[in-house]
């Protein structure tokens, strides 16, 4: 009598609770098989948005550099990702609707060139959306926020943005520190708020 045999005529119920966990273990792995092949097959979205000033080598002073604010996308999925021109909404706590932008690349200006939407992004690639040049978000900070004197560091528990995809996914963007600085700024607030930081460029 071998071994095995020789266990299971000792301990009889031994085999029977082996063998469930053995199929639970196969449950187990089939399930989470199934999990991150769903997971493989869903879009999956970087966010921030920040201020950027766009720099030309023609020698002019720092004050006229246009400033625009953008929304970096960065697709980390494994499959291709769709947007439309207006994928972009800023979102505020405990206030119905969103407000959403049209952005500022989709019909151009002086500064931006015209992109062709809808915009698809393969996986592993990133892309600099234009939304509005920075003057025309200050004039929106009024309508967009609540008329309160929070300060920054309440505000941004309330104050966001959410990214939409064509698919009807919806992803929450970062806020980078330019942004939060120019509405304080905008909002009066005293130098214990944050800077405002344009820190990022792009050479022209």
């Amino acid at each position: 009598m071998n071994l095995l045999e020789s266990f299971g005529s000792h301990y009889p119920h031994a085999i029977d609770v082996l063998g469930t966990l053995g199929t639970w273990a196969a449950v187990v792995v089939a399930l989470s098989a199934s999990y991150l092949a769903k997971r493989q097959a869903l879009p999956r979205i970087r966010a921030e948005v920040s201020v950027r000033c766009l720099v030309y080598g023609d020698g002019r002073p720092r004050e006229r550099w246009p400033e625009y604010v953008v929304l970096k996308l960065t697709n980390v999925g494994a499959i291709p990702v769709r947007v439309n021109s207006h994928m972009f909404s800023w979102s505020v706590r405990n206030r119905s609707g969103v407000w959403l932008v049209n952005n500022v690349d989709y019909s151009g200006d002086t500064h931006v060139p015209r992109r062709q939407y809808p915009l698809v992004m393969p996986p592993r690639t990133s892309e600099i959306i234009y939304l509005s040049s920075l003057e025309r978000f200050k004039e929106a900070i009024p309508k967009i926020l609540p008329q309160s004197r929070l300060p920054a560091f309440l505000l941004k528990s309330f104050f966001g943005g959410v990214v939409f995809t064509d698919d009807g996914s919806r992803f929450a963007v970062s806020i980078h520190e330019s942004i939060w600085g120019e509405i304080a700024a905008s909002r009066g607030f005293d130098g214990q708020e944050t800077a405002v930081s344009s820190s990022k460029t792009q050479a022209l």
